[in-house]
């Protein structure tokens, strides 16, 4: 199976595989050099936490969190071989604090990425997975998921800005002094109407990315359905919450040692506090009408309100996904009520704070990565289709 990142990343390759990254406190050994091959993470996004080699030629790399436990176990890693000669490569990924859930992805490029094949990948146990890398002599990218940077974000939100005419500013500064980037459109027949669209507050969680790129690519295009929806409707997004955890390949935290979907009650980090600043325009003249944050687990899933709690408008979201689902090509996907709870999330937050729709729209991890752009495009053909009905009765 192959992913492109359709030439977004190609215009940075090296500032996604180069030597620019950050290098983060909590990762000791970042260059693991042999006398064949060298393994090194110290570029954006990369993660390895110690290399050992062993008596047989395998070299075991350790793969640890940011941050000491109680910590989400989404075990991120992300390297790349550079042999020195036509050497046999062999790795053990040693997991503390979690077990494997990646499948491992390759790359030459850093563009174009492969599933390992199967027979290249065995479980010596649940903490530990060897790669049967073959014989190499190119460099050979390896990673949890495709490597999509803050840069990758970037340049894809600048194309946004001059191909579909969205603004392009920033909310403001993460912990580390990265911008956050929020594109916004406005209705053109004046109203004051939006949707909200926010992602990456979990770095590891590249599906959820990938899903928010073409979801908003699809309700930007020049589709009948979408030119009438934006004549209506304004569009705010905001791809990525957390560049700093994104750079230095954090599997869950902030650089502020947080969760940030765990911040949207007390907003202790400047990456919630800017997007509830954002957020209180909808206190005011202008509405919000729904409200998705893209993230990444095991499956796919979309955690919406439950039934007897009434949104505005109402009944929206049954009926979108309903419509969604018959629909020939979307993916296999739950529907999974959450009555909410005290747990300070984003939906929780949106939901209570204005009573409109608040979805937290999660991709699987391994989905087929066409199947996640096609699903994409047809969950935002039929979100506009629904407001645009809702919106035409006087909801």
């Amino acid at each position: 199976m192959i992913v492109n990142l359709r030439g977004i990343l190609g215009a940075l390759i090296a500032g996604l595989i180069g030597l620019a990254g950050i290098q983060a406190e909590d990762t000791p050994q970042r260059v693991c050099s042999y006398d064949q091959f060298v393994v090194r993470s110290d570029f954006d996004a990369g993660r390895i936490n110690g290399c050992e080699m062993q008596g047989d030629g395998t070299v075991r790399l350790l793969i640890t969190p940011e941050d000491e436990p109680p910590i989400n176990p989404s075990p991120w890693y992300s390297f790349r071989i550079e042999p020195n000669q036509q050497v046999e490569v062999t790795l053990d990924l040693v997991y503390q604090h979690a077990k494997h859930r990646y499948w491992p992805k390759v790359s030459r490029d850093g563009i174009h990425w492969y599933f390992l094949a199967s027979e290249a990948v065995k479980s010596l146990n649940d903490r530990v997975i060897r790669l049967s890398l073959g014989t190499q002599s190119q460099i050979l990218h390896v990673s949890a998921q495709e490597v999509f940077t803050h840069q990758g974000h970037q340049a894809w939100a600048a194309a946004m800005a001059e191909n579909a005419k969205m603004q392009l500013s920033v909310l403001g500064q993460s912990k580390g002094g990265l911008p956050l980037y929020k594109l916004e459109s406005s209705a053109e027949d004046g109203s004051r109407d939006y949707i909200v669209l926010i992602g990456r507050q979990h770095p590891p969680e590249v599906t959820g990315a990938l899903a928010l790129l073409a979801f908003s690519e699809t309700i930007m295009s020049d589709t009948e359905t979408a030119r009438m929806f934006r004549q209506q409707f304004g569009v705010i997004i905001v791809p990525e919450l957390n560049p700093d955890g994104v750079q230095q390949g954090h599997w869950r935290h902030s650089l502020g040692d947080i969760d940030l979907n765990r911040d949207w009650v007390k907003f202790t980090q400047p990456e919630t506090q800017a997007i509830r600043r954002e957020l209180e325009r909808f206190h005011e003249d202008d509405r919000i009408w729904f409200f998705s944050d893209f993230h990444s687990t095991r499956r796919n899933v979309f955690y919406v309100q439950a039934d007897n709690e009434r949104t505005n408008p109402e009944g929206l979201t049954r009926a979108w996904l309903s419509d969604a689902e018959a629909r020939e090509g979307v993916y296999p996907f739950e529907y999974a009520e959450r009555p909410v709870t005290e747990t300070p999330t984003s939906k929780n937050y949106v939901f209570t704070t204005f009573g409109v729709p608040a979805i937290t729209y999660e991709v699987g991890d391994e989905t087929d990565r066409q199947a996640i752009a096609n699903s994409a495009r047809i969950f935002a053909e039929e979100l506009m289709k629904n407001l645009l009905e809702r919106k035409a009765v006087g909801e």
